[in-house]
């Protein structure tokens, strides 16, 4: 293997282990931000289950009357 093959070589690998980082700085970055969504959401649905419940039936529907033709 000549000097441009080992140097293409390092590269590469030097690219890939920075993809990996970067992958896994997004996965923990994805983490952090959903704990907090996920808190807010279980709050919202354990303290308002009559405006949860509306709020489903209103995104069914709609999602129902999506696929009709009016």
């Amino acid at each position: 293997m000549d000097e441009h093959q080992r140097e293409a070589e390092g590269r590469m690998q030097q690219s890939y282990r920075q993809a990996q980082e970067s992958a896994a700085e997004t996965v923990e970055a994805a983490r952090v931000v959903s704990d907090p969504v996920e808190d807010s959401l279980r709050d919202f649905i354990e303290n308002k289950p009559y405006t949860t419940a509306a709020l489903a039936l209103a995104v069914g529907w709609i999602m129902g009357r999506a696929h009709r033709p009016f």
